[in-house]
């Protein structure tokens, strides 16, 4: 703290002028140079502590910061973990879909040849019974 400017011989001189006796005078002197000592707080002291305390408060800031920061990477790489997670079930889904449309493939294939064979069984003996109804036509023909 700075020291205040206090004139005491002066401060003497008015409290004399006023009816105060010499010794009062000196003893009120000497008190308020104590209280101005010991209990005033100057404008340097109070500029100096609130730029301590605003040192204090942009410390605490940044290690705020850095903290939230570090929050905040520990959540982006539960997400990134999360979406990789996401990504490896909908890979082996897709895996699934993929063999089960192959699976369906090959049953229709099955189905298909079941159904060529069994157009081909039919053309045969649709064939033949043509071949025995001319045949009978023409018995019939030849007969009558």
């Amino acid at each position: 703290m700075n020291a205040l400017a206090f004139d005491t011989h002066e401060y003497v001189k008015r409290l004399k002028a006023v009816g105060v006796t010499e010794v009062q005078a000196e003893v009120h002197t000497t008190m308020m140079v104590d209280l101005m000592t010991t209990q005033m707080v100057t404008r340097d002291y109070l500029d100096q502590s609130l730029k301590d305390l605003r040192s204090e408060i942009d410390l605490r800031f940044k290690d705020l910061r850095s903290e939230i920061d570090l929050r905040f990477k520990d959540v982006d790489t539960r997400f990134k973990d999360v979406h990789n997670e996401i990504d490896l079930r909908f890979k082996d889904v897709d895996t699934k879909f993929k063999d089960l449309h192959n699976e369906i493939d090959l049953r229709f294939k099955g189905v298909d040849a079941r159904f060529d064979a069994l157009e081909l069984r039919l053309t045969i003996k649709l064939g033949t019974m043509m071949v025995l109804a001319i045949g009978i036509v023409a018995t019939l023909v030849k007969i009558l």
